[in-house]
């Protein structure tokens, strides 16, 4: 019975947390962030950039799959991330009927600067913990990672 209260607790704090999260990081970093730099940027804009940074070329397709942003949606925040210089519109040399989205030089840069200021800003939220507030919260974070992989691996099983 008691696994069960267990359970129950984990899965209600697993549908809500990362929402909690999410809106705290946005209010309180990316928006700070992406306004220092340029204020016609959203966060699903940032989200797209981000994915751009770690895998570069994607096609509309996988980058709607990745950032769970529609395709129209999609297509509109790529076209406002072209108007501004920030992506450019590419075709796959293997597939030409396939087009791809990929950082700019200025793209590139942009999201450097975004990095440092969001960075700035988590480290001054960082600075209220104390060294063992600091310690608890890296080792939480890397045993939910590990945990939650565990389980995503078993249901692929």
């Amino acid at each position: 019975m008691m696994r069960e209260k267990i359970i129950d607790k984990l899965i209600s704090n697993m549908v809500q947390l990362p929402a909690r999260l999410g809106r705290m990081m946005n209010r309180q970093y990316i928006r700070d962030s992406i306004l220092n730099i340029n204020s016609e940027l959203s966060p699903h804009h940032l989200m797209i950039l981000y994915k751009l940074k770690e895998h570069g070329d994607l096609s509309m397709g996988n980058m709607a799959d990745e950032t769970q942003i529609v395709g129209p949606q999609m297509t509109h925040s790529a076209d406002k991330l072209i108007d501004l210089g920030l992506i450019e519109r590419t075709f796959d040399a293997s597939d030409r009927r396939k087009v791809m989205i990929r950082l700019t030089d200025n793209g590139t840069s942009t999201m450097s600067r975004i990095d440092n200021v969001m960075r700035h800003h988590v480290k001054d939220g960082l600075k209220t913990l104390t060294d063992d507030e600091l310690q608890t919260l890296a080792e939480s974070l890397e045993n939910i990672d590990q945990l939650m992989s565990k389980m995503c691996k078993s249901e692929t099983d």
